[in-house]
This record gives structure tokens, C-alpha cells and sequence, in this order.
């Protein structure tokens, strides 16, 4: 596998270019590899033309692999695309570089895109395609980190109506409402997960979720900790995965809620384009405060995802989440399903840019008395529609110590039947996230 690797590297056509490298091919002839480097420097502060400069960046990498140092090339070609996104040779690199150095999900991501293009040579997809499947079945430690300040204007996802009433023997009887909440919050998540190789398809994958959403008022923070854990089982285009899972949440600093359950998932590269994940789920939620374990219930969920690759710099992905929640009572029994579209690509001057709109509808079971659109005692069979948009950004110039900055808009509104249901909400996440 390694040196099918290496001939797609060696033998895709290059960036062929007029500048001057004699000096650079003395210096390597006589070993001089540090020489090498110093001569690409200087061409490079003289070259006027951005193809001039891509073609000496790209020696400048390969003087650095022999020099022994990955890093550093990764860094090489990392900086041209982020000038030039559509590099197609360079981003064959990186993934394969990225593979070498098992940060297999940089690896993954860079090779899908390159599938992607419709340009690429049937004989190097059939590497870049061998690539993944080895990913999907080596052993590996993977971890998430991210965290950072969220500024939110509605906290507690207020109506923002003043006062509501109700009408009883023709007298109203009302009450203030509590007003909407601003507050800049504290954001983290972080996720480890760990496969265990017992044969080449057999594994034991595990998985900890840890992510927390904090503000200065307790009680609307949330606190949770969670993971699942279970049998794998890995083909060339396919993985299948089934187990356990747990998770418990803190409000207020106190525990709030658990859910234990089990889940079936599959992922799959259907094409050189096309992936697919989805996953089922049944799960148990149980309220630890006496005043709200009317709410405990068997939740059934089915998520599906699809991610096509558009061209070597961009793609199109489509979710889908179901969740029927079979409450202990039963006006709190609920169908939810949500639905997005959403569009990923890289930008010139480094920047990677996510935007997905989606929508959520909400329908309950039965009905039950709630303060209607006339301010009066009403039986309404609740339902709630919320509508939103999910835009990330980042720049690879901004790059430290392989640690991202990057700027989340996250806003949603949702109209309901129940007059205080309503609400909009806008946060933003601003923060520091890396892979390992």
C-alpha cells in the first residue's frame, strides 16, 4: 500500500513552469539540502507571477520531505492551497502526507475532495480509494477539542411578550412573563474515540463526548457527559457498528437527566463522490427531579447524512434526523423531524466557509389546555416549527500550532400554535478547535 501511495505522488503531473532551478538541482546533486532550501528561498522572493511562485513552494516541500521533515511540508502545501484551493496534485499530497502522519482525519478529508474531481486519473483515484480503506481499518486514537465565548441574545428562548392572560368568568387573570436574556457565554465540546484492531475487519470501537454550554445565570446552562461503546466491523467501503450508550447532563449544577440505550450505525463511501452515515437508536431518558420525571420517555431516532463531493474544493451535504419520544405523559409525546442543505468549499486567500440552512417540525400527540393566540384557556394539540441557518468560518492563514480559529452564526426562529413558544435566537460561537 505504501508504494502505491508513492507512485501517486511521483508520477501525477506537476507544476511544470519556466523558473530557474539550476542552482536548487547543484545544491541537491551534491546533497546540499539546506543550500537547496535557501536557494528556493530567494528564487521565491523574486518570482513576480503566482504560478512561479506555486512551482518553487512545491520544491520546497519536496526538499523538505527530504530533509526528513513532514511537518513542514504539510505546511508548504497547506499555504498554497489556502492561495489556490484548486491544486489538485498539492491536495494529493497532503492527504497522503496527512496519511503518513495517521492524522487520518485531515487525510480522509483532503482525499475525498480530490475524488472529487473529475479531472483526476482513473489510476490514482484507485490509490487515493485504497487510502480510505485502509483508514477505515487501522487501529487509531482520535480526539476533538473545541472551545470558546458564545454571545447569545435570548438565553432563555423567551417570546419576548410582556404579559399573558387568561379569560375565567369573563375576568382576566394575568401574569408578567419573564424578560428575554442576554449573556456571553462559555462554549466547549471535546470527543475521544479509540478503535481496538482483533482482526483485520473485527474491532471494539469507543467513544466519550464531553460538551457544555455555560452561563453566568446556572440555570440555563447544561452540562453533559456521554459516550457508547460496542463491536465494529470494517469492509473495503463500508463500516458497521452497533453497542451501548450512555449519557448523563447537568443543569444548574445539578444532575438534570440520563439516557441509557442502544444504537446500530453505517457508514459508506457509495461512490468516488458520494458518503453516506446514518444511525438508529433507542434510548431511555430519565428525569432525576422529582417535578420533571413526568417527562421520562423512550426516545427512537434514525439520523441519515449524505455528503457529495461537488470538485476538488467543495461539496453539497444533506441530513436528515427523525426522533419519536414515547413520553410518560402522553401530551408531552412528540414526532420531531429535521431536515438540512448544506454547502462547504474553500475560498481563496485561506478561508474555508459552511453554510446549512434546515428546518425542524415538531408534532405532539394529544392536546392539553395552553393560553391560546386569544389570550384564553384553550385544548391545543401543540406543534412547533422552527426554521434556521448554521454558517462556520475559518482561515487557514490563521492556522497556530495546528489550532484553528473559527467563527460559528447559529439562528433560529420558531412559531408555534402556543402563543410562548415563539421565540428567536441568535448565537455566536467564537472559538479554538483541533484535531489530534
Amino acid at each position: 500500500m505504501r508504494k502505491l501511495l508513492l507512485l501517486l505522488c511521483l508520477f501525477l503531473p506537476g507544476l511544470a513552469g519556466a523558473v530557474d532551478l539550476s542552482r536548487v538541482e547543484i545544491y541537491l546533486a551534491g546533497n546540499n539540502l539546506e543550500g537547496a532550501q535557501q536557494a528556493l528561498q530567494a528564487e521565491y522572493e523574486k518570482a513576480a507571477s503566482r504560478h512561479d511562485k506555486e512551482q518553487l513552494q512545491y520544491k520546497m516541500a519536496q526538499v523538505a520531505l527530504l530533509q526528513k521533515k513532514p511537518q513542514k511540508a504539510i505546511a508548504v502545501f497547506r499555504n498554497m492551497l489556502a492561495n489556490n484551493p484548486a491544486l489538485l496534485r498539492v491536495r494529493c499530497e497532503l492527504a497522503y502526507l496527512y496519511f503518513l502522519e495517521k492524522e487520518d482525519a485531515a487525510a480522509r478529508y483532503h482525499a475525498r475532495l480530490a475524488l472529487a474531481d473529475a479531472h483526476l486519473p482513473a489510476v490514482y483515484r484507485t490509490q487515493l480509494e485504497n487510502m480510505l480503506s485502509v483508514l477505515r481499518r487501522r487501529r487509531a486514537w482520535q480526539l476533538y477539542v473545541s472551545v470558546g465565548m458564545t454571545p447569545d441574545s435570548n438565553i432563555n428562548t423567551m417570546s419576548g411578550r410582556q404579559i399573558e392572560c387568561v379569560t375565567v368568568m369573563g375576568l382576566p387573570f394575568c401574569r408578567e412573563l419573564e424578560d428575554i436574556k442576554k449573556d456571553v457565554g462559555f462554549q466547549g465540546l471535546a470527543s475521544l474515540s479509540y478503535v481496538y484492531k482483533l482482526t483485520e475487519h473485527w474491532g471494539v470501537k469507543g467513544r466519550l463526548n464531553w460538551d457544555v454550554l455555560d452561563y453566568k445565570e446556572d440555570r440555563y446552562s447544561f452540562w453533559g457527559l456521554g459516550g457508547d461503546l460496542g463491536p465494529r466491523y470494517v469492509t473495503e467501503d463500508n463500516e458497521y457498528g452497533a453497542g451501548v450508550s450512555y449519557r448523563q447532563q447537568w443543569n444548574d449544577h445539578q444532575r438534570y437527566s440520563h439516557a441509557v440505550g442502544g444504537f446500530g450505525e453505517w457508514q459508506s463511501d457509495l461512490s468516488r463522490r458520494l458518503s453516506l452515515r446514518a444511525r438508529l437508536s433507542l434510548d431511555r431518558v430519565e428525569y432525576n427531579r422529582a417535578e420533571y420525571q413526568g417527562y421520562n420517555a423512550d426516545n427512537y431516532g434514525a439520523l441519515l447524512r449524505l455528503v457529495y463531493g461537488i470538485d476538488s474544493r467543495s461539496y453539497a451535504s444533506l441530513s436528515g434526523f427523525w426522533m419519536y419520544e414515547d413520553s410518560q405523559t402522553d401530551w408531552n409525546s412528540n414526532f420531531r423531524q429535521r431536515y438540512g442543505i448544506g454547502y462547504g468549499t474553500e475560498l481563496p486567500w485561506g478561508f474555508n466557509v459552511y453554510v446549512e440552512p434546515n428546518a425542524t417540525w415538531v408534532h405532539y400527540r394529544q392536546g392539553r389546555n395552553f393560553i391560546g393566540k386569544n389570550s384564553r384557556l384553550e385544548w391545543l394539540k401543540r406543534q412547533d416549527a422552527t426554521y434556521g441557518v448554521y454558517v462556520t468560518l475559518s482561515n487557514k492563514h490563521l492556522r497556530f500550532y495546528n489550532i484553528t480559529p473559527t467563527v460559528s452564526y447559529i439562528y433560529n426562529r420558531r412559531f408555534s400554535n402556543v402563543n410562548n413558544y415563539d421565540y428567536a435566537r441568535t448565537r455566536w460561537e467564537i472559538g479554538l478547535s483541533k484535531s489530534f
